[in-house]
């Protein structure tokens, strides 16, 4: 889920550090688990306690949260992002934004946080998931975890089979247009 190349990450920054905070920002991951994956990276001059660093990301967590509710949906509808919305498994509509503290690679003075858009379309391979070879009742839904997992599994997967073969990451960027959903979470 991480970001290792960082030679596109500026141009899909799409909720920029705030007036006078340079050292946090949120942009589109480039191996994204759903349409929008994005990762918040705030980056401190000093260790601070993770209460503390998790209280200035509170407000910028919050923006996007909105963001993305405003304008992941009419994204959902442009035929220019059809190639990550088929790769991502993303359709229906927006139910919620996961925020998850998840990052394996952060050094004490940065705090780390995936903000991934959770669709119906996730919600159902979420309930499949769960419910596959267990003798429970189909109503009963469960197993974000494990779908999580699923989808990190896939992603290191492909990433895997491409490895030393091209760009991967680029290709993945181009291909997905993340640079013009990235303006267009801006505008």
């Amino acid at each position: 889920m991480g970001d290792k190349h960082s030679n596109t990450m500026k141009q899909r920054t799409w909720l920029p550090a705030p007036p006078g905070d340079k050292g946090i920002s949120v942009y589109l991951v480039e191996s994204p688990l759903t349409f929008g994956h994005s990762q918040m990276n705030l980056q401190t001059e000093k260790i601070m306690p993770e209460e503390d660093m998790f209280e200035i990301a509170a407000l910028v967590l919050k923006e996007s949260i909105r963001v993305l509710k405003e304008k992941l949906p009419k994204a959902m509808e442009d035929p220019v992002w059809k190639t990550l919305r088929d790769y991502t498994k993303t359709s229906g509509r927006l139910i919620k934004i996961l925020i998850l503290k998840v990052s394996a690679d952060e050094t004490e003075k940065q705090y780390k946080v995936h903000i991934v858009p959770y669709f119906e379309s996730h919600l159902c391979l979420t309930t499949m998931l769960f419910q596959k070879g267990r003798d429970i009742d189909k109503c009963k839904t469960g197993g974000m975890i494990r779908w999580l997992g699923e989808q990190e599994k896939r992603l290191d997967d492909q990433i895997e089979i491409w490895r030393d073969t091209c760009h991967f990451p680029t290709a993945l960027v181009e291909s997905f247009e993340l640079i013009k959903l990235a303006e267009h979470l801006k505008g």
